[in-house]
């Protein structure tokens, strides 16, 4: 009763905070606020700490706080895909707001194996395989992890890369579409993504406009912007704009392919 009433209380003081988000009118900034300071950060020394099977219920409440703020700072509403690429770390193609139930064998196991010898100093030689929590730990990390073994290295930082490389394979193979394939792979390519960790300021040029936000965000994920396709609006061009504006990167009217270009 005791854990269940400290956990209430961090993640409503959690949700209360990420709810605050969308008053910023600066989804840029809030989103960075959200990332580094509300989502998984907040939670790590819980799912380090307390046992796996002691926090799955505060783990979806508090996940779906985060999904909730980070819709708040988006104009377009996410499907399934978008969100499992949403918990992707950005290396990866993702938005680096991981899950803390998808993360929790991970972080557990990790804290445990390297406490060990710090605990057999104090205590007798222990038979980790027969403790509970370590061992329940232990096989929902293979069931994330099908190939992990126990030489494996135990750094959270490592076996969380694993899951989250996983996560993408999977993601990736679940797409029925190359233009998603071909996306997935475009934007997780180095710095394909380093919008999402530049910090905003209007001096050098960093800060985004929440309409800019929207659409990067939702080119990003390969969320559908337009509800139907129709001409190109710009002068001379007699091509149709694609319901996910993919035109609009290629349309070569008053010489904005090569202003593009330069940009870059």
């Amino acid at each position: 009763a005791s854990l269940e009433w400290v956990m209430n209380k961090a993640i409503r003081k959690a949700t209360k905070l990420i709810s605050h988000l969308v008053k910023l009118e600066a989804p840029h900034h809030a989103y960075l606020l959200l990332r580094y300071c509300l989502s998984f950060s907040r939670m790590v020394f819980y799912l380090r700490a307390i046992p796996v099977d002691c926090l799955p219920r505060a783990c979806d409440r508090f996940d779906q706080a985060v999904l909730q703020g980070l819709q708040s700072i988006t104009y377009y509403k996410f499907d399934d895909n978008a969100i499992i690429q949403s918990s992707l770390r950005l290396a990866n193609g993702g938005l680096g707001l991981r899950k803390s139930k998808l993360h929790h064998p991970a972080a557990y196991y990790a804290s445990f194996r390297q406490s060990r010898d710090l605990i057999c100093g104090f205590t007798s030689s222990l038979n980790w395989n027969n403790m509970p929590h370590f061992a329940s730990a232990r096989t929902k990390l293979s069931e994330a992890i099908p190939d992990f073994k126990d030489e494996d290295s135990p750094t959270q930082r490592d076996l969380s890369a694993r899951i989250d490389l996983l996560q993408k394979e999977r993601l990736f193979n679940s797409f029925g579409v190359v233009r998603d394939k071909a996306r997935l792979n475009a934007v997780s390519a180095p710095r394909a993504s380093a919008i999402f960790s530049s910090s905003p300021s209007s001096k050098i040029g960093n800060g985004l406009m929440p309409d800019e936000w929207y659409v990067i965000v939702a080119r990003h994920l390969g969320l559908q912007i337009f509800e139907e396709e129709f001409p190109c609006p710009a002068p001379g061009c007699n091509k149709m704009m694609d319901v996910f504006a993919d035109h609009a990167m290629v349309c070569c009217c008053k010489g904005d392919r090569t202003r593009r270009h330069n940009a870059e």
